[in-house]
């Protein structure tokens, strides 16, 4: 439903005919779909938790104590699963625990921004439709 809701107001703010699809309004708009903005949000969170930049507190500790088995941590089961629609990897590069090879918040967003364009070009690639993404870009 937030899919459709971002799409409507993409076509108001473009003032398309209401006739008109979603989904090239909102990739013109630049706006990501709501499964890309929810794994934004979790693997940001993630990120947070999980880099010792600040490893005095509560929840850095906390992620530490339950690493035996990470994959246990609903978290990182849900960004995982979340990831496999994209084929991203940024879970597991988070988890590797080092401060200098970890992608910073606005790597993650931009790479799964490109990465959720490109998946909703290749959906509706052909419909007659998609003519208006060649016109704007």
């Amino acid at each position: 439903m937030l899919d459709s809701f971002l799409g409507e107001l993409s076509k108001r703010l473009l003032k398309l005919p209401k006739w008109y699809s979603n989904t090239p309004a909102s990739i013109v708009m630049g706006l990501m779909s709501a499964h890309a903005l929810c794994l934004t949000r979790k693997l940001n969170f993630l990120r947070k938790l999980s880099v010792n930049e600040c490893s005095v507190s509560l929840s850095y500790q906390t992620l530490r104590s339950l690493s035996d088995d990470i994959d246990s941590i609903c978290l990182v089961r849900e960004c995982r699963d979340l990831e496999q629609f994209f084929h991203s990897n940024f879970t597991s590069t988070i988890l590797q625990l080092d401060a200098d090879s970890c992608p910073r918040p606005y790597e993650i967003k931009k790479g799964l921004q490109e990465r959720d364009r490109d998946l909703r070009l290749a959906q509706h690639e052909g419909r007659g439709d998609m003519s208006i993404v060649v016109e704007v870009e």
